[in-house]
Formats: structure tokens, sequence, C-alpha cells
């Protein structure tokens, strides 16, 4: 199994502080994780909630995984159980930014989105929560595989408005589920192969509010290095007249 990844988060051009995060990581030979987590909340609250999130949920996955493991792989036959892995994982980690927050009153009401993808040799499980999203490209489409728990997309949803108006919405931001604002929280998630003409994008809000889709694509299916790919992502969403952090991963699957 081989893949490439490159991930950056930026502070961007206007914000004091960057709380996004983002990571990468090789479990196994064969099983990779990737997160992306937008923070929100004030004072040191955002970035607390994000970095709190990705680690939580990359050490509930490798505890996870740890069960299912025969040596240095995940086998195929454990790939049923992959997606209750990642929802309890989430369920924990939920649980952890919530505790934090309810122990320490300058972290009240902080939170965060978080999508992540488990990559088990061609087998990929994608779980988000919040507006935070996985695109994946090839030739000439791309698609968003994750769905905006966010007002606007409740709005799209009941037919009260476009999604080409859902795009300059002022109420776009407004997100409907978020890791460690209450309790518990419910997560989506979705199930693809992977393939070697493919690319996925894992990214926050301040990514997919100021680039087009079809500025993504033509960014991701270029024939360049990935760096570059993520190098010019962010920077088409300063561009673009970006006022939040930029988060952006990319991975490539090859066969």
């Amino acid at each position: 199994m081989s893949i490439d990844y490159y991930g950056i988060s930026d502070i961007g051009p206007v914000r004091q502080e960057n709380q996004d995060c983002c990571n990468a990581y090789k479990l196994y030979d064969n099983a990779y994780l990737f997160i992306v987590c937008d923070g929100m909340g004030g004072n040191n609250g955002g970035k607390t909630a994000s970095v709190t999130a990705s680690k939580e949920f990359s050490a509930k996955i490798k505890e996870g995984l740890a069960r299912f493991a025969e040596g240095d792989k995940i086998p195929r036959k454990a790939l049923r159980s992959i997606p209750r892995c990642m929802a309890d994982a989430l369920l924990k980690t939920n649980s952890a930014v919530f505790a934090l927050a309810s122990e320490n009153k300058l972290l009240s009401g902080m939170g965060t989105t978080l999508v992540a993808m488990l990559a088990i040799d061609d087998k990929a499980f994608i779980i988000n929560v919040g507006d935070s999203r996985a695109y994946v490209a090839e030739e000439n489409a791309i698609l968003q595989i994750t769905k905006d728990h966010s007002y606007v997309q409740f709005l799209v949803d009941a037919g009260k408005i476009t999604p080409e108006e859902a795009r300059n919405h002022p109420n776009k931001n407004v997100i409907t589920r978020s890791v460690g604002v209450e309790p518990n929280v419910a997560p989506d998630i979705f199930r693809m192969t992977l393939n070697k003409n493919q690319h996925i994008l894992l990214c926050s809000d301040g990514l997919s509010n100021f680039v087009s889709e079809e500025a993504i694509l033509r960014c991701l299916c270029v024939d360049t290095q990935i760096e570059s790919k993520v190098r010019i992502l962010v920077e088409q969403a300063k561009l673009g007249g970006g006022n939040d952090n930029i988060t952006a991963l990319v991975i490539e699957y090859d066969k």
C-alpha cells in the first residue's frame, strides 16, 4: 500500500490565532489516519478544542484498531467493524472535549468540527461532524463526500434557498453539530474504495468558503507534486478573500 499526502494549516491573513488543526498518522503498514479540525471558542478555547479532539480521536482509533491487528497489518475481515470503531472513537473524543470545557470556565462553550479519513488498503472510511469537508476529485469531476452540519445546509435541504444562495448566505458559518459543545453528538460516516486516479481533500471552511469546487478540481488534478497542490489551494483561499484560518490536507493513493 502506498499513500502520498501533505497538509498545511495556515493562520490566514486576518485571524490572530490558528484554531485549525491537521494531522496524519501511519498506524499500520496498510492503515493511515488523516484528521482536520476547526475549533471555535473565545480565548484559547478553539485551539484547545481542535488540538484535543485531534489527539483524542487518533488515540481512540489506535486503541480500537489494536483489537483487530495481525502483526503489522489490519486484516480485511476487520473492515466491517471499522464504522463502529470510528463512531466509538468520536463519541469518546466528544466526551473528552466536553469534560475539559466543563472543568474550565475559560474554555466554556468551546467546540470543534472534525473530518477524518481512515484508509485501510484500498478502502477509506470518512467521518465528520460540523462543516469541515471531504472531497474526492477524479479526472473531470469533483464530489463533496461529506454533508455540512450547518444552518445553511438545513435551509438548502428544506428547499428554502438554493446551493448558489448558500455560498453567500450571512449565516453560512453557523454550524448545527460540533465536537465538545454537547454531551453527545451524532457523526456521519461514509465508505469508499480508493483508486490511483483519485485525489482526496480534507479541509476546513476557511478553504471551502473561498475556493470554488471548480478551482479545487483544477488544482487537485494538475500533474504536479502534492505539496504544490496544497500550497496553491491555501494561496487561492487567501486571494479569494479568505478571512479565516485555512487548512488543506490532500491524500493520493497508489496501488
